[in-house]
């Protein structure tokens, strides 16, 4: 009966979607043909995974999945798949996963498997298109892509895209699979899952222009649907810090009682029993702003309660060497931290007032006379560039006395100011952005004596032969600097407080830069996991400051000292721009 019931509701599906995909159908679909993963002769069904029905029906062409780990969202993604593939006809669908080696070990173990347990889908399965890479089922085809390898797999048209663990992948070939997405019908449908990493990247900037669903929870004790957050809802007895601050050492300390830790509701203020939320009829999605055609889901350990009641989920920090790693994968939160970003109020407090103002383009004045030695420049080149001009202490302090932007107008404009402001500052060491402008920067360096100003080129890391994240060719002047380590040596220079900025016109532009630069652990071609500098916004001056650092690194020693940068420079020259 079930199997005639499972065959009517096939075909009933198919032959009503053939020409437009209704996803209306998926969870019950997967429940009729796919069975559970520990027991072949069980049919799948949701229980203590409730949440995950909406997700499956949701009609939208475009749904975010935010997630923490051990929630069954693999499981999920890979049934919804091969749903699809048993409903719909002659389409495409492609499922990226960070690199070729984990797709092919995602295949083995994931698709495979509920592929062999359903009866349908064995008898619809293409024995000749039938690999780790791809499958035919019915007249549907599955890609399933590594992003950091497979090139020519990007040029397969599709209908359907889904995009796993989006943080770690390859984000220009995930743009460019998107694109791949462009001559389907109706835009296609994509589908992306993620543990996030950090705010505004990949899963977390796609989910916070969406709708923003969360699973709320009906509370017993006030009667009131709330929408609890983990690092401000859950209390541990003892502890009276926010859940954002708590160290492993924390989970062995005896004031503490981990094992007695519960979720308060955000309205009354009282324990949410485990039975309250893993009571289905007490929980629903609501989503923050439903009229987003975009549709934005955010999964917490708590939304699968059974599996990860909160003192367990707690105790696993003891598995991470960072707490950041620990919000990534076990809350389902992005968090940064001072190895993963800036930090704004350091930056804020490190504004000083003074500034080393000299005269605007086009009113420059002879510099002779206001030649001092040990300043640095960094510059950022673009059709509108970024310059940073600094004075090194002895106490290792970076003390930046200037920023500008400088926009090319044909006419060397850029070129010019550096070497104005090279002679009015006297710098000593300068590092400029090689690229794109190679002949700009190629001038400028051949504008000074050998080992005075630099061209960079960076490289994504230091060479394991090497200890020195920094190489010098003097004979051609440029400098050869590892991306990642270099901007880890800034990054910490600033959030210790030991660079100094002035109060001036650019300073809010400067940090909206800083803003837009994090840290995220992705995967390389190898499988390996490496860190990453990635922009997600403007960055220029951000870049000018690593350069004008580096340009401080190559600075010889004699010059370096504790001058006050405004009393040696010419009034005529310098301004105070007090604090407000």
């Amino acid at each position: 009966m079930k199997n005639t019931l499972a065959k009517s509701f096939f075909d009933r599906v198919r032959v009503g979607v053939s020409s437009h995909l209704d996803l209306s159908h998926l969870a019950e679909w997967i429940e009729l043909n796919t069975t559970h993963p520990k027991d072949d002769n069980k049919q799948w069904d949701f229980q203590d995974h409730e949440y995950q029905r909406d997700i499956l029906n949701d009609a939208a062409p475009r749904v975010i999945v935010r997630k923490c780990s051990q929630v069954g969202l693999s499981e999920l993604s890979v049934r919804m798949v091969v749903a699809m593939a048993g409903i719909y006809r002659n389409h495409t669908a492609i499922y990226t996963l960070p690199t070729s080696d984990f797709a092919v070990k995602f295949c083995k173990q994931r698709f495979d498997p509920v592929i062999k347990s359903s009866k349908i889908l064995k008898e619809m399965l293409n024995r000749d298109v039938d690999n780790a890479s791809q499958k035919q089922i019915g007249s549907f085809f599955l890609f399933i892509i590594g992003t950091y390898a497979q090139r020519s797999a990007i040029s397969i048209p599709a209908d359907i895209l889904v995009m796993d663990e989006v943080d770690f992948s390859n984000q220009t070939a995930l743009t460019t699979f998107s694109s791949r997405l462009g001559h389907a019908k109706d835009g296609g449908i994509r589908r992306e899952f993620s543990t996030p990493t950090v705010n505004g990247f990949g899963i977390s900037r796609s989910f916070d222009t969406s709708s923003q669903a969360y699973y709320g929870v009906k509370h017993n004790a006030c009667g009131q649907v709330v929408f609890p957050n983990f690092l401000q809802d859950v209390v541990i007895p003892g502890y009276d810090e926010s859940i954002e601050r708590l160290e492993r050492e924390d989970l062995r300390d005896p004031r503490y009682s981990i094992g007695e830790a519960f979720l308060k509701c955000p309205s009354c203020g009282k324990r949410i029993s485990q039975e309250n939320l893993a009571t289905p009829d007490k929980r629903q999605w609501v989503h923050k702003y439903p009229d987003q055609d975009t549709k934005g889901y955010q999964i917490f350990p708590y939304d699968v309660p059974v599996v990860n009641p909160i003192p367990k989920t707690l105790m696993q920090l003891e598995e991470y060497e960072r707490r950041a790693d620990f919000i990534n994968f076990k809350v389902g939160l992005p968090f940064e931290d001072a190895e993963s970003s800036f930090l704004e109020d350091v930056v804020n407090n490190s504004v000083t007032g003074f500034a080393t103002r000299p005269p605007a383009p086009g009113q420059e004045v002879e510099v002779s006379k206001y030649n001092q030695k040990g300043f640095i420049l960094g510059c950022d080149v673009g059709k509108t560039s970024w310059i940073m001009v600094g004075k090194p202490t002895d106490r290792k302090i970076i003390n930046v006395v200037w920023m500008e932007r400088v926009r090319q107008d044909g006419e060397n404009s850029l070129l010019k100011r550096l070497v104005f402001l090279t002679s009015w500052f006297g710098v000593s060491k300068a590092v400029i952005d090689a690229g794109p402008d190679f002949s700009t920067s190629m001038a400028y360096v051949e504008s000074y004596r050998m080992g005075r100003t630099y061209a960079n080129y960076y490289t994504r890391s230091k060479s394991r032969a090497s200890l020195s994240t920094i190489s010098i060719n003097e004979e051609e002047g440029i400098v050869t600097s590892a991306r990642t380590e270099t901007l880890d040596d800034l990054v910490k220079q600033i959030n210790s407080g030991r660079m100094v900025f002035p109060r001036v016109p650019e300073i809010d532009t400067m940090k909206e830069h800083m803003r837009s630069m994090k840290r995220v652990e992705q995967l390389n071609n190898q499988g390996d996991t490496v860190a990453n500098w990635v922009s997600t916004g403007p960055d220029h001056y951000c870049h000018a400051l690593n350069y004008m650092k580096i340009a401080g690194t190559l600075l010889d020693t004699k010059y370096n000292g504790d001058d006050d940068i405004i009393a040696v420079l010419p009034m005529a020259g310098a301004a105070r721009l007090k604090n407000s």
